[in-house]
């Protein structure tokens, strides 16, 4: 039974921490456009507190992951239609939990977030065909 967790763990781990990095790294090539005194994305506390909310705003995701997941092996689909299924779940939860994140007010819009989003949803979507699934055979 263990084994059903390791998949969901560690695509939730890589999304977090290659995710959070990358959108450092993208906060720290377009900070530099602006030209300011203090520029956010130079100074490495902020990846420090991005992994911080990363993890503490992706527990809930990690948790729904798990529990689609574990249902999805139930099945007993093919690994590349668990996968596929859940490549397009992870997706499309991203953009919903960033919603639900900037309050869905009329005044945002997902979309005006890409910079924040794009660098996890890539991520997640390749650690996703990354890793592999072993399949369990039941006795």
């Amino acid at each position: 039974m263990l084994q059903h967790y390791k998949y969901p763990f560690r695509v939730w781990l890589t999304s977090v921490i290659l995710g959070a990095t990358l959108y450092y790294i993208y906060d720290l090539i377009t900070s530099i456009n602006y030209r300011s005194e203090y520029m956010v994305g130079s100074d490495p506390f902020f990846l420090v507190l991005i992994l911080g909310m990363s993890l503490v705003f992706s527990l809930p995701c990690l948790i729904i992951f798990v529990v689609i997941y574990n249902y999805l092996m139930g099945l007993r689909l093919t690994v590349s239609g668990i996968k596929l299924i859940l490549f397009i779940i992870s997706e499309v939860a991203i953009f919903l939990w960033m919603y639900i994140l900037i309050d869905g007010s009329a005044n945002h819009s997902v979309f005006d977030y890409l910079g924040l989003i794009t660098p996890f949803a890539f991520v997640i979507g390749g650690s996703i065909w990354f890793y592999k699934i072993k399949m369990i055979n039941a006795s």
